[in-house]
């Protein structure tokens, strides 16, 4: 008795299993064109610019990040790092809307400019100076529905209270691009 119920767990086994291969056999249809629509790429780079606190000396690292699909850009992303100057360390995310976000009124400040700001994405970060309590950047912000390239300047804090803030949002000028 014990024998046949085994010989029948194993008959069901084999039966399960041949369907499954059965199943795994049957190969979809590979469509190149949905591979070629839905290529992601990420480009990445970074930059090192000397910089010097007092007497200490270190660098500002801005790191690029940027994510497209179907080179198409879908998203993206600095960090800025303040390194080697061990008093003070820093370390900022910054994208378009922490750029934008974190001056509560720069669209409105900046209403000549604010229907290209917001559809734009910032294409580069370029550290200029530090001054006061205060590192100076560079950024070109690109609106590619519009075809137009911005250029500005903002500020971040980098000691004191307001330590990581980013201010003062200026556009130097607008563009265009092909």
């Amino acid at each position: 008795m014990k024998f046949q119920f085994i010989n029948i767990i194993f008959l069901i086994l084999s039966l399960q299993a041949c369907q499954i291969e059965a199943g795994n056999n049957s190969k979809p249809e590979d469509k190149p064109q949905d591979v070629l629509e839905n290529r992601m790429r990420v480009d990445s780079s970074s930059q090192g610019f000397p910089i010097q606190i007092g007497n200490e000396k270190g660098i500002m690292e801005v790191y690029q990040f940027q994510k497209f699909k179907n080179d198409e850009w879908q998203g993206g992303e600095f960090k800025l790092h303040l390194k080697n100057i061990p008093s003070h360390r820093l370390f900022k995310t910054l994208n378009k809307n922490s750029l934008i976000d974190s001056n509560s009124n720069v669209v409105y400040m900046d209403s000549a400019h604010s229907d290209y700001l917001q559809e734009a994405y910032i294409k580069s970060v370029t550290y200029d100076f530090v001054r006061g309590n205060t590192l100076y950047f560079q950024a070109i912000l690109l609106n590619p529905k519009m075809k137009k390239l911005i250029r500005g300047r903002f500020a971040l804090f980098y000691r004191g209270p307001k330590k990581g803030l980013v201010y003062s949002w200026i556009s130097d000028g607008i563009n265009d691009f092909n």
